[in-house]
């Protein structure tokens, strides 16, 4: 049987998210719906550390305010870690905010120290 995102997504709020607020669960299926958004294109839902990175640095995503971004990342960790994918990879999506944070920072202060 070939499960679609729908199912998928449907298996995820009846198992994980029974007993959570209406405004909760209407704000992870957003972040959740909008990852699965970069997968729609597929037949069958299946998807892999690649797939999530390939969102991650979509501009799709990128787009979004930080604050956004941050609370979307959180909401999709926890849908992955339902999936099933590596704790370690997990954490490595905590990383890359770090990593554009310094990048932000490297940015800004070159963009201070040409104004002077």
């Amino acid at each position: 049987m070939i499960k679609t995102f729908r199912k998928v997504l449907d298996e995820f709020f009846f198992k994980e998210m029974d007993g959570y607020a209406q405004n909760t669960l209407i704000g992870y299926k957003t972040a959740i719906n909008h990852f699965g958004e970069s997968l729609s294109s597929r037949e069958n839902f299946t998807f892999d550390e690649k797939d999530v990175l390939n969102y991650l640095n979509s501009d799709s995503f990128t787009n979004l305010e930080v604050s956004s971004q941050n609370l979307y990342k959180q909401r999709l960790k926890k849908f992955l870690k339902w999936y099933g994918l590596k704790k370690s990879f997990l954490a490595k999506i905590k990383e890359l905010k770090l990593l554009r944070s310094l990048c932000r920072l490297k940015l800004m202060d070159f963009l201070l120290q040409s104004r002077v």
